[in-house]
């Protein structure tokens, strides 16, 4: 198969005829040198003809050349940029370079080549690929000042096109048929001059080319078909009343009239892997033969198609992510507020939600289900903090000996810490605390007793108790002694009592004493009371026979006397013990710190007593009764542990034990320490040691870096969007040796950022900016003709842009600022340590700036000079996934300025007006379109006034988490 073309431009004509046309030569030029390149239209140079300002002699001698002697396979393409003219009877005719016209302005149709002449030619070739462009100004494709305007079409099928046959059956590889492509479908279009050298049409018919930007499907060749589509597309952006036309006989629309170039093998993959991809990041099974059919054609290893494609999948799956947590936000606010997900207005104005994210039905359903399920849980674990946090206080203000409200420090503190692990706000807390004290009704601080009054009370009561236990205990000793059978082994009654005591336990903890909550002292439920029943046990039979319990008597009055001297209250169980109630176990269980039990608590030991100060042997304690059962601990209740995080799909490890996805779903775990590590590819991990304690419910919320997001505003709009940034280390500013550093770029020293936090992926935009200024009634910045809508904002000051993070956080409920300038350079960098996140060098491809100027012999000129901004995220994205971090705009962010960083923070935070900072001037980082290649360094250091607002300078914005 040849390929043949025709290229006719004509811009000159007699003088008065017509007007000239200075763009038309100019078109069929730069369109011949597209058709003429080897990767794109592939036209041996010997093939492609282009005819200056022919005469009609010349024209219609070439056009007949161009469609004759063809073999059946050729592709013959006529290509005519010029005045396009009818007569008066609407016949179409191609101006030439000796056209002219009557004086009563009739043409002069012998100048012209009429329509009906390419026609027969089209008719007779046996080529089965034939194309003609039009780009003539009776479709508007040229100056209103230049234009015929009348009030009709022309009927370009029907003077054009031959009486072809339908399309074949079968396809032909390259297409057959023919096809005529025009500016615009009617001669009433006319549009003002431009500056540019081509024609509009011809300008996007190139492009679709020379980008590979209209090959529609991606399969490494332009038809006919997409080619028009393309320019169509953005002649219309541009003019919307242009209506480029193209009209098909048989199968002309798949005639192929351009390869694609491939220049990088490696991103031109990558581009057919991201046309391949659905919207969950996985690969269309159709799309496979033709990704084969590219990896055939570039010629790169297996691994690296792999490697491209694993990175393609995981930047979609991050962003399909993203677009799930968005959706599942919005679905929790909706629940959260009370509202059902199947009213009617939710559910209508939720489909709209998905559809614009880009969520099938099956995607939305199961974010639902799942947010559904975690609302649920996230409120009946919150209900049951509540009551837990409630038991907490209620116990404190029993058992806290001061009067009401007056708790100590200590118990404050722990209540304190309590409230903190249960995730109450200080507003939740107060609330509770009001109706534990409005339930318990103690009496007010004016009613209660004297503390002198109460200890005497408790003192007489001990007394009375410790004399009637005295008697009591006599008399069971005389029945004891009566009652008891002799011995039949004759052994003498102090053997017996010994045998017994040789059984005792030397405690009754060990002797099975009944136990308080874990890590609490056992304590009498009043003052005065025995701690033990060994005392009362003297007759406690053993095989049907009492054995006598007088030499625990004295014990009872010991211990009576001794419990007199000990303090009550939080002495009886201490503030670090307080116990809260479990409504699942209905025991007690401590939530604050365990303290080991002292002395003071006795819990039955043998000590001295408080009558005559001897210490009595365990025998004289305990008594003589056989030991007491032991009574089982109870097993600490498991933790009941869950799991959450920012992204979907996820995969959680405990103490490295996989569990599944992060979610509702509850982890029950005994109490003790544990690491959880939650992962996914494309992110950082996140991992956390924690401590469970017996029946704890506990949730962890994981944050994985580099998920993109963005919040809702209560327009129902969206913020714009952020990315999850890691905690970490870096080092500040620039080495010694790095070209073109300034001073105020040292010392160098390390930098801690404590904790994640978002940064916006791009610059804000105009369009983020001037939903702003229009909700409160700003002046609009100026765009200087560049474009708004994705172009980074400038023209804005410092205190604009504070204005805009306040009123951002307003609208979303969250915590929107400027980045601080260590945030700022620890993103810029990415874990990087070279001048630019790109390495030792930057180009005009990478960053936008003045190309005109060279960094450190990276070359002489390093690319172009744009001289103004480019759309917010057109340029690559740095390691981290933010885009014009060098270039575009300057960046203000929070801190004050300083001359260099002598006592710079090193923990992340702003640097305010301390050492000698100037806060009327704040800094800018990343350099911009208009200035040199040294200012883009992640390290360079520049500032404006506050209050002064510039073409070159913008912002973008940090979130807490």
């Amino acid at each position: 198969m040849e390929k043949h073309a025709l290229l006719i431009g004509v811009g000159q004509y007699p003088t008065h005829a017509l007007p000239p046309l200075p763009a038309a030569v100019n078109d069929a030029k730069a369109l011949g040198a597209v058709l003429r390149h080897p990767e794109m239209g592939g036209f041996p140079d010997a093939n492609v003809i282009l005819l200056e300002d022919p005469d009609r002699q010349a024209m219609e001698t070439a056009i007949e050349e161009l469609f004759s002697g063809r073999a059946k396979d050729d592709l013959a393409l006529l290509y005519f940029s010029g005045h396009g003219l009818k007569d008066d009877a609407g016949r179409l005719y191609l101006a030439t370079g000796s056209t002219r016209k009557t004086p009563n302005g009739e043409l002069v149709r012998a100048t012209a080549v009429s329509a009906s002449a390419v026609h027969e030619n089209m008719e007779r070739s046996r080529a089965r690929r034939q194309v003609v462009i039009l780009d003539s100004c009776y479709s508007g494709a040229f100056p209103a000042e230049y234009a015929i305007k009348d009030d009709g079409t022309i009927d370009l099928p029907g003077q054009l096109l031959p009486h072809a046959a339908p399309p074949p059956a079968k396809a032909a590889p390259g297409g057959e048929g023919q096809a005529i492509l025009t500016a615009s479908t009617a001669s009433r279009y006319a549009f003002e001059q431009d500056d540019e050298a081509l024609s509009l049409y011809t300008r996007f018919l190139i492009r679709g080319i020379e980008t590979g930007e209209a090959d529609g499907n991606d399969n490494g060749f332009v038809t006919v078909g997409e080619l028009h589509e393309y320019a169509r597309g953005r002649v219309q952006a541009v003019q919307p009343a242009m209506r480029p036309g193209i009209y098909l006989g048989g199968g002309g629309g798949a005639i192929r009239v351009a390869g694609v170039p491939v220049g990088d093998p490696s991103a031109r993959y990558a581009k057919a892997v991201g046309k391949s991809l659905d919207h969950r990041g996985e690969i269309a099974i159709a799309a496979r033969p033709r990704l084969d059919d590219w990896r055939e054609r570039l010629g790169l290893d297996t691994a690296s198609y792999d490697a491209i494609e694993e990175d393609a999948m995981a930047a979609r799956r991050k962003e399909f992510d993203g677009k799930c947590q968005e959706y599942g936000q919005t679905v929790r606010e909706i629940l959260k507020q009370g509202k059902r997900l199947a009213d009617e207005a939710e559910k209508t104005n939720l489909a709209d939600y998905r559809q614009r994210l880009g969520l099938d039905e099956e995607d939305a359903q199961a974010i639902q289900a799942g947010t559904e399920k975690e609302v649920a849980a996230e409120g009946a674990r919150h209900k049951k903090d509540r009551q837990l946090y409630a038991a907490s206080f209620r116990e404190a203000i029993r058992m806290e000996e001061g009067p009401e409200g007056a708790l100590t420090e200590a118990t404050r503190a722990r209540l304190a810490r309590f409230q903190q692990e249960l995730a109450l706000s200080h507003g939740e807390a107060k609330e509770i605390r009001e109706e534990v004290r409005r339930g318990e009704k103690k009496p007010s601080p004016k009613e209660a007793e004297p503390w002198w009054k109460r200890y005497l009370a408790a003192d007489a009561l001990i007394t009375i108790v410790a004399g009637v236990l005295t008697i009591v205990a006599s008399a069971l000793a005389i029945w004891s002694f009566w009652g008891t059978e002799p011995d039949r082994g004759g052994r003498p009654l102090q053997e017996q009592t010994s045998a017994g005591d040789r059984g005792e336990p030397k405690s009754r903890q060990d002797a099975g004493a009944p136990r308080g909550a874990p890590g609490m002292t056992a304590s009498p439920t009043h003052p005065g009371a025995v701690p033990g029943s060994a005392a009362l046990q003297g007759g406690k039979s053993t095989g049907g026979e009492a054995e006598p319990a007088t030499p625990g008597t004295a014990s009872v009055v010991a211990q009576a006397d001794a419990e007199r001297s000990e303090p009550q209250g939080w002495a009886k169980a201490p503030p670090g013990a307080m116990p809260i109630l479990d409504p699942e176990m209905g025991t007690t269980r401590s939530a604050l710190a365990h303290p080991t039990p002292t002395p003071s608590s006795r819990q039955g030991m043998p000590g001295p007593s408080a009558r005559d100060g001897k210490e009595r042997s365990p025998s004289e304690v305990q008594g003589s009764g056989p030991p007491a059962p032991a009574i089982p601990a109870p097993p600490p209740k498991p933790a009941r542990l869950t799991i959450h995080s920012n992204v979907t799909n996820d995969t959680v490890t405990i103490d490295g034990e996989p569990v599944g996805p992060t979610g509702p779903t509850v982890h029950e775990r005994p109490p003790g320490e544990y690491t959880v590590r939650v992962e996914k590819a494309g992110y950082e991990p996140f991992e956390r040691g924690i401590t469970l304690a017996p029946g704890q419910e506990k949730t962890v919320r994981a944050t994985l870096a580099f998920q993109t997001f963005r919040d809702r505003l209560r327009d129902g709009g969206l913020g714009p969007g952020m990315m999850v940034l890691p905690a970490g280390k870096f080092v500040m500013g620039s080495p010694e040796g790095e070209a073109k550093r300034n001073s105020d770029e040292s010392p160098r020293h390390p930098v801690r950022i404590p904790e994640p936090f978002a940064l916006g992926v791009t610059e804000v935009t105009f369009a983020d900016y001037d939903r702003f200024a229009k909700a409160t009634g700003r002046e609009l910045p100026d765009d200087r003709k560049w474009g708004r809508n994705e172009h980074p904002v400038i023209n804005v000051s410092w205190e604009d842009a504070t204005e805009y993070a306040e009123w951002l956080s307003g609208q979303t409920g969250e915590d929107y600022r400027l980045p601080t300038e260590a945030e700022w350079e620890y993103a810029a960098r990415a874990k990087t340590d070279t001048p630019f996140s790109t390495g030792e060098c930057i180009h005009t491809d990478q960053a936008n700036y003045d190309g005109n100027y060279d960094y450190a012999g990276c070359g002489a000129k390093t690319g172009v000079y744009r001289g103004k901004t480019v759309p917010a995220g057109s340029l690559p994205a740095n390691p981290w996934g933010l885009h014009g971090m060098h270039g575009n705009v300057w960046e203000w962010t929070a801190d004050c300025w300083h001359g260099n960083y002598e006592n710079a923070p090193e923990d992340g935070r702003a640097w305010g007006g301390e050492d000698g900072g100037d806060c009327g001037r704040r800094v800018v980082r990343g350099g911009s379109w208009n200035y040199e290649p040294r200012r883009l360094r992640s390290a360079n250091r520049n500032w404006n006034w506050t209050d002064e607002a510039f073409s070159y300078v913008g912002f973008r914005l940090a979130r807490a988490l």
